[in-house]
């Protein structure tokens, strides 16, 4: 059994507002693209700030909060790595002086990120491998975009989360989690692997980065094909119905996908939180980090509730599950 004790956040260094992409892009409809997408502004991590710089950051304000809490374990979901090996969750672990009695793995994955690592993270504590565990999610996808492709320039922001898990009371689960390999190909990017600073020191880029790759059309089709069957199938195996939560966080996409799922759906608007409009899309952080903005909302932050998770996005890989927190 485990519960989620607290989540803390990071975002990257530099707002980039619609007016900035606007200089840069005199051509393209800023406005009509903001108005489907509900993004004004996103978040986007410096040139020397990576993925596990603001997961290093996500997570020391969390451990700040709870130093006497001892982490026996470390799950790190990004598919922003500081290196093709090694894990940069190891790296994380050495920043944050974690002992060495300490599990520390990656996973690779984005926007169904955070649902798969609650459902790995609650199956470690269950079979008291871990019971003290940081799921720290964290991406700088935006080092991957075109810088002449406002399509997704438009989307993507920078971000990381760090959640304590800790053995407690059965309040994560149960999850679905779902795979389409073949629909891969409709969000891709070259393996090339992002080298940034490691604690002072700065690491030598000796490629270019490869650009991301989106059919935005297709990534759509699939969403609204699979996602909302999938949220029927794990209500009904729970028996539940949307009365039964508080909030139902999607993966942030943007304005225009979660009022189409929230839509066919049927799911009250009260209950659908939203947290893109200043931060962006996040991808792997933005459950977690919708979360967190929801939660400080709700009594400061310590009115327990009832959330529905729906995570989908590349892979393609999707996943729906419940918590307590």
């Amino acid at each position: 059994m485990a519960a989620i004790r607290d989540i803390a956040v990071s975002f990257g260094d530099v707002i980039l507002s619609n007016d900035d992409l606007r200089a840069s892009f005199p051509d393209a409809d800023i406005v009509r693209l903001a108005s489907k997408t509900g993004i004004t502004s996103r978040r986007v991590a410096g040139p020397d700030q990576s993925a596990a710089d603001l997961a290093t950051s996500a997570c020391r304000h969390l451990l700040d909060r709870h130093p006497k809490i001892d982490i026996d374990a470390l799950v790190y979901v990004t598919q922003s790595p500081e290196y093709l090996l090694p894990s940069t969750s190891c790296l994380i672990q050495d920043r944050l002086g974690l002992p060495k009695s300490t599990a520390c793995f990656d996973l690779n994955l984005g926007c169904s990120g955070y649902v798969y690592g609650l459902a790995v993270v609650s199956g470690l504590v269950a079979a008291g491998i871990a019971t003290r565990v940081l799921l720290v999610t964290s991406d700088t996808l935006t080092k991957y975009l075109a810088p002449s492709n406002i399509q997704t320039r438009i989307l993507f922001g920078d971000a990381a989360s760090a959640t304590l898990i800790t053995a407690g009371d059965e309040s994560i689960g149960p999850f679905q989690l779902y795979t389409d390999g073949g629909g891969g190909p409709l969000l891709r990017c070259p393996p090339r692997p992002i080298l940034s600073r490691s604690e002072g020191a700065h690491a030598e880029r000796e490629e270019p980065l490869g650009s991301l790759l989106m059919d935005g059309a297709g990534i759509f089709t699939f969403t609204l094909r699979e996602v909302p069957s999938s949220v029927d199938s794990f209500m009904k195996s729970r028996n539940r119905t949307f009365s039964d939560y508080d909030h139902v966080v999607f993966h942030q996409a943007n304005a225009f996908v979660i009022d189409q799922l929230s839509s066919r759906l049927a799911i009250p608007a009260e209950k659908v939180v939203r947290n893109y409009q200043h931060i962006g899309n996040t991808t792997s952080s933005s459950i977690p980090a919708a979360m967190h903005w929801r939660r400080q909302q709700d009594s400061n932050g310590t009115k327990q509730a009832r959330w529905l998770l729906i995570g989908f996005g590349v892979g393609l890989s999707w996943g729906v599950g419940e918590v307590v927190f």
